[in-house]
């Protein structure tokens, strides 16, 4: 007999939920530690992927009065009192928010040619700048040229709000000025405020150990900011609007190069999301504001496979109504997602592990790089494309003795990746449960050219890029580190004539 669990114990499953939750949820303390003062020089130090964050940024544009107006209104609501004069005729006035917090800030200079060099931050979150010591900029990191500078500011310590909880926080700033002529203010200057704290701790989950980090990846001096996806705007080409969170570090190597910011750029990064997969398996995350306190819930929906016949290694952020997740697999080979439907936000695909450098007894015939195929074209782009498919990275020289930068670069310099950005149009996927799904992301590649006209009928504008099997757009290909050639083009008229010979530039 078939009877309705919701008819039977209603009352003991009310208590028995709770305490199963409880039982099974896992929580680690996270210690606040801050990054020290790179002195205007980044380091390839084990610190570098901590150091690796998005920036909060505020503009300047000398032509744009409204956004100047509306700079100055919030300045004037934060801050009461200033010095009575300072050094240069165009110092540049904002307002950062960090936490809970708003904290106002001017920059300043006695020679605008070299840049903002002065900076008086509210330190104390008083409103008053006159009772702050002025931060002078590293002499190291100046970069001065032509119309232009770029500054550097050792890093300010403060304590700021976060939803009713001091914190002890820490940050770089950085001011790149654009279009300075004398007696005017630059044409275009930009602010950055990097994360300078981060967490950091252990959770032991099913009897294995995890190091985390917890990385301010977004600079607001929120620890729990989720990443979520823009799904009414896009760029003009169609990729698709992110909006950057926090980042999870899990059992970083700190040994390796800490090259591109991206969530797809290193295996241990993942976004603050609903969802975090550690070692296969799936938990709901929940983090603290201020990051103290992170915890760990088994996932109790449903999972189904899902798998890629397109790359042969793949690290790849999908979005869906269970957030924004990281997931990383190899070709052939189904990985279990959770039910629902998910879309591509980007990947990085390298080819198949040769048998050599594959762990012993996870060999799998399926996933072996294919010979790469025979050229057809005489296209440098096609050639440079297909050679990534079946080649392996090179084997490093185990006698060279490098520096850490050295090895740093030469690393980044034998690597053999593609990876793509996913685009509005992109066909979702749908991942049932009893069915496998198919994730279509990744070769064959193939080059689209687009023209546009802008102003004059006469003029016409060639844009190339490279689109893979689900719609994605690659921004970025490497072939044993190298970049491809810049590939070339042909017009030709009706009659055979050749009109024009060109190539196309990157970026």
């Amino acid at each position: 007999m078939n009877t309705s669990p919701f008819k039977i114990g209603m009352g003991a499953l009310v208590l028995l939920v709770p305490w199963l939750t409880t039982a099974q949820a896992e929580t680690a303390r996270l210690e606040l530690k801050q990054l020290a003062d790179p002195a205007g020089t980044f380091r390839f130090d084990r610190y570098a992927i901590y150091r690796m964050v998005n920036h909060q940024g505020l503009h300047r544009l000398r032509d744009n009065e409204d956004s100047s107006q509306r700079m100055d209104k919030e300045f004037a609501q934060v801050v009461r009192k200033e010095p009575e004069k300072y050094l240069c005729d165009f110092p540049f006035r904002g307002v950062v928010k960090l936490g809970s917090q708003r904290f106002g800030f001017v920059l300043d200079s006695n020679r605008l040619a070299r840049g903002y060099h002065r900076l008086h931050f509210d330190l104390n979150g008083n409103g008053d700048l006159t009772d702050d010591q002025v931060i002078e900029a590293h002499r190291g990191g100046t970069v001065v040229g032509g119309d232009y500078a770029s500054r550097e500011f050792p890093r300010v310590d403060v304590v700021i709000d976060v939803d009713g909880t001091k914190m002890e926080y820490s940050f770089f700033v950085s001011v790149y000025s654009y279009g300075i002529e004398a007696g005017k203010a630059p044409r275009q200057a930009n602010v950055s405020f990097a994360a300078a704290t981060y967490r950091e701790g252990q959770i032991t989950l099913d009897g294995k150990s995890h190091h985390l980090v917890l990385l301010d990846f977004n600079s607001t001096g929120r620890f729990d900011d989720v990443f979520t996806v823009d799904r009414k705007h896009s760029f003009l080409d169609g990729q698709i609007y992110p909006t950057y969170g926090d980042v999870l570090l899990i059992d970083p190597d700190t040994k390796s190069p800490a090259f591109g910011y991206g969530l797809t750029d290193r295996k241990e990064r993942v976004p603050v999301s609903k969802l975090v997969c550690i070692d296969g398996k799936y938990y709901e995350l929940k983090i603290s504001p201020t990051g103290e306190e992170l915890t760990v819930v088994p996932y109790q929906g449903a999972l189904a496979a899902a798998v890629n016949m397109n790359c042969g290694q793949y690290d790849a952020v999908i979005y869906g109504d269970g957030g924004v997740l990281k997931i990383s697999g190899e070709k052939n080979k189904p990985v279990m997602l959770p039910v629902g439907e998910w879309r591509l936000l980007g990947y990085q695909a390298s080819p198949a592990r040769s048998p050599e450098t594959r762990p012993a007894g996870t060999e799998d015939p399926a996933s072996k790089p294919a010979d790469p195929p025979k050229p057809h074209r005489r296209s440098l782009l096609a050639r440079a494309i297909r050679s990534w498919l079946g080649s392996g990275n090179d084997e490093a020289d185990e006698d060279e003795e490098e520096d850490e930068e050295a090895q740093a670069i030469s690393l980044r310099g034998r690597q053999t990746l593609a990876s793509g950005v996913g685009t509005k149009d992109a066909p979702p996927f749908k991942v049932e449960a009893g069915r496998t799904a198919v994730m279509k992301f990744g070769p064959p590649y193939k080059p689209v050219v687009k023209t546009q006209y802008w102003g004059s009928p006469s003029e016409v504008y060639l844009t190339l890029a490279i689109t893979g099997a689900g719609g994605e757009i690659l921004d970025d290909l490497l072939v044993n580190g190298n970049r491809p050639n810049a590939p070339s083009f042909q017009i030709i008229a009706p009659d055979g004539e050749i009109i024009l010979r060109g190539k196309f530039e990157f970026g």
